[in-house]
């Protein structure tokens, strides 16, 4: 399964390239709150206590123009200000004061964490690639899972591909990181593609569309990893 830090390399509008990062899905609290629980040995709920207390905190020493260049060796925390007034004189509340608090991993932390990333990426920006917005169970009618055996419909756009051609197509990345082609499919428009999850498919797998645009084949992951279901049973 690829697990990583996701990105597109784009063109840069000051010339040459930069990259852009791929919001995934988005993490909660109880993740958080679970993932401190195991490696400090506290209770979930006790930890998000503390947390939250430790935020109070740095928003009361910021009431007072306290800061830190870097706390815990993790994170710098810095009184804000902006607002517009005609008059230097004419700021009266916070709210003209915009006043605020930012808090920002320090470089240093930033660049221990550079050293440990995995990068991924999601292919160039300047291309027209296939869009994959939602993947949807046609047997359980929800998204992001999968009946093994059955189909799922892949909706988005430039999803027209020749379910003929080898390099084309819905491609499922399994965990072990091997990947299986569909070799059949539904209905196709370049705003959605149905094919079925072969058999023997089993576990929360990846997905890959691939199609032929503008003289080459181009391809885009789905990712939110798709989990497995059973079949619903009628009657």
């Amino acid at each position: 399964m690829d697990e990583g830090f996701f990105y597109h390399p784009a063109p840069n509008p000051r010339g040459g390239f930069t990259c852009r990062a791929v919001k995934r899905e988005q993490i909660t609290e109880a993740e958080l709150d679970a993932a401190v629980a195991a490696e400090t040995g506290l209770p979930p709920e006790q930890c998000a206590q503390v947390l939250k207390a430790y935020l109070r905190q740095m928003l009361a020493k910021g009431a007072t123009s306290r800061w830190s260049p870097g706390l815990y060796g993790l994170i710098g925390l810095y009184p804000t200000a902006g607002g517009s007034q005609p008059g230097h004189d004419d700021f009266h509340t916070a709210e003209q004061v915009k006043a605020g608090m930012s808090i920002a991993f320090s470089l240093d932390a930033i660049r221990a964490w550079r050293q440990g990333l995995r990068l991924v990426s999601q292919g160039f920006a300047g291309l027209v690639t296939p869009k994959l917005a939602t993947v949807i169970c046609c047997t359980t009618d929800k998204p992001d899972v999968y009946v093994s055996g059955h189909l799922i419909g892949v909706r988005g756009a430039h999803l027209k591909l020749n379910q003929h051609d080898p390099a084309q197509g819905i491609f499922f990345i399994l965990q072990d990181g091997t990947e299986v082609r569909c070799e059949t499919y539904g209905g196709n428009t370049r705003l959605r593609v149905y094919g079925r999850v072969p058999e023997g498919v089993t576990g929360p797998i990846q997905v890959r569309v691939a199609a032929h645009i503008y003289g080459s084949v181009r391809s885009t992951l789905y990712t939110t990893p798709l989990q497995e279901v059973p079949a619903p049973v009628y009657g």
